[in-house]
């Protein structure tokens, strides 16, 4: 069938495509909160939290580079991105879960373990976020299909970084109310002074909420990013690899993938954007938790930041 006979993408097609949006959630959420979660809950050196949670941002970057020349060179029976789309997420959403598990070793084992998980979380967010930029070249010949399509991404993501923010903090401060409520009489708060003094009994049950609220976004994500993969289809002729792209090494690959401004740029400016959102975000659950002594507000006051956020560009839409 050539392209003028093709119809016209259709708006379930779009609407499975932008739910592939969701992916934002829980990265937003874990820009915001692990820092906070790796010293006060995990109990680790606050270095190692911070050098963790915006190493992250940087291998995320670096990872790009990586994966991009990989997914280029890709071609399946199945398509060129769905296998990258499924093969990621497969592997994405049990790593978002763990990130928030605290495993009772000694220090040096929790270093080990976050470090691992961390770089694996990164590596299949990058592999999925490229991944699903990617796709909607492959679901229609036709620009505009493709533009009211983005368009749809780009509004479920913002949906999906609040949505992200208010869930997460409604079931973690549904658990952290059970240890502020018994111990707030006759003190000042006492258990959250440092990060060495809580409650075993009491950031167990915090511990409990962080997992669970990482196994519901965990579920959203993976039915969200699920969608494109069985709604959508990959129009096969636009994704073969040219024998050219085909006789290319990765080497090379990844060269042309470096030397392509554009790229560059695009990648730059992505960095310097959520490294100042998630730095705000961080900086607004260390500063109610820590300067205000006041935890049990940490998910209103996030959450009206992250609104804030949002708002002033809204305006000008």
């Amino acid at each position: 069938m050539s392209v003028g006979e093709r119809k016209p993408l259709s708006l379930v097609s779009k609407i499975c495509f932008g739910l592939s949006g969701f992916l934002d959630m829980p990265w937003t959420v874990f820009g915001a909160y692990a820092n906070i979660y790796l010293v006060e809950i995990a109990q680790l050196p606050p270095l190692f939290g911070t050098s963790v949670a915006f190493g992250g941002r940087a291998l995320d970057a670096v990872c790009n580079f990586i994966v991009a020349p990989l997914i280029e060179k890709t071609d399946t029976r199945w398509g060129k991105i769905k296998p990258w789309l499924l093969g990621s997420l497969l592997l994405f959403a049990p790593m978002y879960t763990l990130v928030w598990y605290d495993p009772d070793v000694v220090l040096e084992g929790k270093l080990a373990w976050y470090l691992v998980l961390y770089i694996l979380f990164t590596l299949a967010k990058t592999a999925l976020a490229v991944s699903t930029r990617t796709y909607v070249m492959y679901l229609s010949p036709d620009s505009e299909d493709r533009d009211s399509a983005t368009a749809y991404r780009g509004l479920f993501g913002l949906v999906s970084m609040i949505a992200g923010i208010a869930i997460h903090g409604q079931i973690v401060a549904s658990y952290t109310k059970v240890q502020i409520g018994p111990c707030a009489n006759g003190t000042n708060n006492p258990v959250n002074t440092t990060n060495s003094t809580m409650d075993h009994a009491l950031l167990a049950e915090e511990k409990t909420g962080y997992l669970i609220s990482a196994g519901v976004i965990a579920a959203i994500t993976f039915v969200c990013i699920l969608a494109p993969v069985v709604g959508t289809t990959e129009q096969r002729d636009n994704s073969q690899t040219s024998s050219q792209e085909r006789n290319l090494s990765a080497l090379k690959m990844l060269r042309a993938v470096l030397t392509f401004r554009p790229n560059v740029y695009i990648l730059g400016i992505q960095f310097c954007v959520q490294i100042t959102m998630t730095t705000m975000l961080g900086a607004v659950v260390l500063y109610v938790q820590l300067a205000l002594d006041l935890p049990e507000q940490i998910h209103n006051a996030t959450l009206i930041f992250a609104v804030s956020l949002l708002k002033k560009p809204s305006l000008r839409n």
